[in-house]
């Protein structure tokens, strides 16, 4: 129980410093991401969240849904996975594209497109094209998700 306190009161101070800040995202330009660690960090945390997705480990599906997308949508911890989408099969992220957008010194939106593809022993999947948004804070360490967004 205590992590996810943590991570609640880590989502506030996120929520307070943006608000402080004064920064909004219409005012930042988003660029194309051209730093190869950066492709990884997001990868990797998109990954991760497949994996919670494929387990339907619902409540840490909730904790790594961004507060801003949980409120636009109206999700629950009943609801999630029909607002999110399931995973029958374990799927792997492949990015092929990604923008970035600094929103603050700690925090930065990352825009994803990629593909996904089911997991198997010879290597032979179907690939489905994937996107999603994944915000990071440097800072803290953290990250939260916005799935099924992308921008052009």
């Amino acid at each position: 129980m205590d992590i996810i306190k943590n991570k609640k009161q880590i989502t506030e101070d996120i929520l307070i410093e943006e608000n402080n800040s004064n920064i909004t995202e219409t005012t930042n330009p988003i660029e194309k991401v051209r730093e190869r660690n950066n492709f990884y960090t997001v990868t990797a945390c998109v990954n991760k969240y497949l994996s919670y997705l494929y387990e339907k480990n619902i409540d840490v599906l909730y904790n790594y849904l961004d507060p801003i997308y949980i409120e636009q949508n109206n999700i629950t911890k009943n609801n999630i996975l029909q607002k999110t989408g399931q995973l029958d099969v374990y799927k792997m992220f492949t990015a092929k594209e990604m923008h970035k957008q600094k929103l603050s010194d700690n925090i930065t939106k990352y825009y994803a497109y990629g593909i996904v593809k089911e997991v198997l022993e010879d290597g032979d999947a179907e690939e489905e094209e994937f996107y999603i948004t994944i915000k990071v804070d440097n800072k803290n360490e953290t990250f939260s998700v916005f799935p099924n967004t992308y921008i052009n």
